[in-house]
């Protein structure tokens, strides 16, 4: 009898435990936003046109109708009276004297020793390309430059190696033009490739889709796993109602209850030793912080971050929102916005006065 009696209280002990036991998980949501560009410009700067002058060296693989390959996200390209240009100048390729170079190739045992060589003959020759881009506004103003491929960076072509000096002329001169139009070809759209990066991070509005997560309790059997299992449903679903262009007025409404939810447990759980409700406290910060985050009411954000560092669980991640918090507002503040959701009205754009 004792010893049921003992079995029963180890059974109850361990249960106990189980259920003291906090284990917590990450539920992924998609979140969106519109990243603003480097350069700030007025609201109405939504159009841009291209123009493309080229020189004759290129021949047809350069043409004043390829302003197709330059697009900027989030501002519309029209084929005139736009609000800035972009004016790009594609130069000459200018190609070296090729020459038949030569190298002794060595082979080697698996001890070193060398046992035998031979010579290998390739044509080479230096290049140049040089392109430039003007960004310039309606009024004439030089927005941006950019530069690629100067004169003083020459590149190098080598061919294939050949066994002999006449091999390596000989394929060479078979293939001239196909080797100098390829490397126009390549250096063309090198230059579109570069300056469509770098238009895109000058002036480009992106639409961005990154992965943010809640803190879900993860032990069944502890007390706080389905209301909390509930609260994190209902912050996903209404998060994700988010998108670049907007934060829908009804989202407020739907996630209070789990706002609520969230803000009660440090009301509940105040032991400031036990590590398992230092961990709940952490979990419901964090998530009222990424909730406010995500809103856009960083003030609210900032007071939770400062929990996160007071509870000392897990410190860094608060230090992590400030820090984000910080790159937000500056980016905001230099826009002169308040929202990083927002949309231009691309339909009925009116040319510049």
């Amino acid at each position: 009898m004792k010893k049921v009696f003992l079995a029963l209280v180890l059974f109850i002990f361990m249960f106990n435990l189980e259920a003291q036991r906090l284990d917590i998980d990450k539920v992924s949501f998609d979140y969106s936003y519109r990243l603003l560009p480097n350069i700030p410009l007025d609201k109405s700067y939504v159009s841009y046109t291209v123009k493309i002058t080229k020189s004759d060296n290129l021949g047809p693989f350069a043409s004043i109708q390829d302003s197709s390959k330059i697009n900027i996200p989030g501002r519309k390209k029209v084929p005139t009276q736009a609000y800035f240009t972009v004016n790009i100048n594609l130069g000459e390729v200018t190609m070296g004297k090729p020459e038949v170079k030569s190298r002794v190739d060595v082979s080697k045992d698996k001890d070193g020793k060398e046992t035998g060589r031979k010579t290998l003959y390739h044509v080479e020759f230096r290049y140049s390309f040089e392109a430039t881009t003007e960004v310039t506004d309606y009024n004439g103003t030089i927005l941006a430059n950019y530069k690629i491929s100067t004169r003083d960076n020459a590149k190098t072509y080598k061919s294939t190696e050949y066994s002999t000096r006449e091999l390596a002329a000989g394929n060479y001169n078979n293939q001239t033009k196909e080797i100098s139009e390829r490397i126009i070809c390549e250096e063309i759209n090198n230059a579109y490739t570069s300056f469509n990066e770098s238009l895109t991070n000058d002036f480009g509005i992106k639409d961005i889709w990154i992965k943010y997560h809640l803190w879900n309790v993860g032990t069944q059997k502890h007390t706080e796993y389905q209301e909390c299992k509930n609260a994190c449903a209902k912050a996903k679903a209404a998060l994700e109602m988010i998108t670049p262009y907007s934060i829908p007025n009804e989202i407020n409404e739907q996630i209070k209850p789990a706002i609520e939810y969230f803000s009660g447990i440090e009301i509940k759980y105040t032991s400031t030793e036990e590590k398992t409700e230092k961990k709940l406290r952490y979990a419901a910060f964090y998530n009222l912080a990424i909730i406010y985050l995500c809103l856009e009411q960083y003030e609210k954000t900032k007071e939770y971050a400062q929990k996160l560092m007071a509870n000392d669980f897990d410190s860094n991640d608060g230090k992590d929102f400030i820090q984000a918090i910080s790159t937000i507002q500056a980016r905001l503040e230099k826009h002169k916005m308040a929202t990083q959701h927002f949309a231009f009205d691309m339909q009925n754009i009116s040319p510049p006065q």
